[in-house]
């Protein structure tokens, strides 16, 4: 029998989205109680539907679209946008019509983002056995094994998703590669080596559907019925965190503002002046949520340029797994960005 897969993806609210018609060329409001994703299989073949939130990453969009395209199949993505840059909207315009993405409009914040991902999460369990949510910077690949790149094909991808147990409540992705840090602000998935594979910090989780209870922003602690056990899994997501200098500050400011932390529409100095009268909350014990935001921010808006300085300096760094510490940083894997050159012939028109 086969296995249906949904793949949660977000960053940003749905609530009171406007859906592109591709066939009718219009935006419509879409009901917030209909269904999120159309998910369809073949016997016999597992088949993932993804949901991308994203704002204004363009042009890593294209190369995040045409990586899970390519990966799990058009028809079965679902991107919901917030960004007010033409490039971005009027890319996904076309992949909705040529290629049959559903493509979902909003303008929400981020405060609802919670519990909107979980009432989507919940309206997928009739037709998905696992759900996973990442980010418009992580790509997913499988995990081949200490001392050997990362698996971006669809079989390895079909084949990691076999294995779980239908019967676990919730999986770990243990495994990651950091992308070296963009000096300029060009595609990173076309241009940019990793790091070695990585299995410090927090592993990401995704969940069996019909136990999953709720979905957190960062899916660190998301729960389950029981949520005791973590089992673990191939999986391994290649991360963009490390973007060039201008993407970094202004992807700061946005989030801090879509969670109503600063202002909209104010100058550098009233956001400063704002930081200033919250800064024990993100400076002692982090007692607000994105303090890490909040305090890089204040760092910037104190010394642009040293901050810069800094960013630029900053390289790929942390600890290398079993089997990799005599690799060369940085230059490991670069299969994820030859796919990409191989994908942008394949969809030259796209």
């Amino acid at each position: 029998m086969s296995r249906l897969i949904c793949l949660v993806i977000g960053a940003l609210s749905i609530f009171g989205s406007t859906r592109w018609n591709s066939v009718h060329g219009e935006l419509s409001v879409s009901d917030p109680k209909s269904p999120r994703a159309h998910c369809t299989h073949t016997n016999g073949a597992v088949t993932a539907c993804a949901i991308l939130i994203t704002r204004n990453e363009w042009p890593l969009l294209r190369s995040w679209v045409m990586h899970h395209g390519d990966l799990l199949g058009f028809e079965n993505i679902h991107i919901i946008d917030d960004s007010d840059d033409v490039l971005a909207v009027e890319y996904l315009r076309r992949s909705s019509s040529k290629y049959g993405i559903s493509v979902d409009f909003t303008k929400a914040g981020m405060l609802q983002l919670e519990d909107k991902m979980t009432e989507v999460a919940l309206d997928m369990r009739s037709r998905c056995d696992f759900i996973f949510k990442l980010d418009t910077d992580e790509f997913l690949g499988v995990h081949n094994g200490d001392g050997h790149p990362a698996q971006v094909d669809q079989p390895s991808f079909r084949a990691a998703l076999s294995v779980l147990s239908s019967n676990a409540e919730k999986f770990k992705i243990p495994f990651s590669q950091l992308a070296g840090r963009q000096m300029t602000c060009g595609d990173p998935a076309l241009a940019t080596t990793f790091d070695g594979i990585r299995t410090d910090g927090p592993p990401k989780h995704f969940y069996n559907s019909k136990l999953l209870t709720k979905i957190d922003l960062g899916t660190h602690r998301g729960g389950t019925t029981t949520s005791s056990v973590i089992h673990t899994s191939r999986f391994l997501i290649m991360h963009f965190q490390l973007k060039c200098h201008e993407v970094y500050v202004r992807n700061l400011k946005e989030a801090l503002i879509s969670q109503q932390v600063l202002p909209g529409n104010a100058t550098d100095s009233e956001h400063l002046a704002a930081l200033v009268k919250i800064k024990n909350k993100f400076t002692k014990g982090c007692g607000m949520s994105n303090c890490h935001k909040a305090s890089a921010y204040y760092q910037y808006l104190l010394n642009p340029e040293e901050v810069r300085r800094q960013h630029s300096d900053q390289a790929p760094a942390g600890v290398l797994s079993t089997g990799l510490q005599d690799r060369p940083v940085g230059v490991l894997f670069t299969g994820l960005r030859d796919r990409m050159q191989k994908l942008m012939l394949k969809y030259a028109d796209f």
